[in-house]
């Protein structure tokens, strides 16, 4: 490639340096949120709703429960089923209304 000035040169390396470091950039977010995907899950304590969301799956879950699978979604983002909800969702996934909802239902009895 022939350039008609050293200004011409210069701005063409800086924009292929730059764009190297935007895919470098990308590339290293790439990985970084494969690692926290993997890695990370492992290490987080898994919550009894999304137990119930994993056993049930979240499609199935909003067919049997007559809602959309983005109602769904939120319930596992906020950590917090329905109060009409939570007992079909027992039913569906057999984790305990006291372990879904203790806000409600209390403590478990003994």
């Amino acid at each position: 490639m022939c350039y008609e000035s050293y200004e011409d040169f210069v701005i063409d390396k800086s924009i292929c340096l730059i764009i190297a470091a935007l895919n470098r950039y990308a590339i290293v977010k790439f990985i970084a949120t494969i690692a926290e995907y993997f890695f990370g899950e492992l290490q987080m304590q898994i919550t009894n709703i999304e137990k119930a969301l994993r056993i049930v799956g979240k499609s199935e879950l909003a067919k049997q429960v007559g809602i959309t699978r983005a109602a769904v979604y939120v319930w596992g983002k906020k950590n917090k089923i329905p109060p009409h909800h939570v007992l079909k969702v027992e039913a569906l996934s057999g984790i305990s209304r006291y372990d879904l909802a203790p806000e409600i239902y209390g403590l478990k009895p003994e």
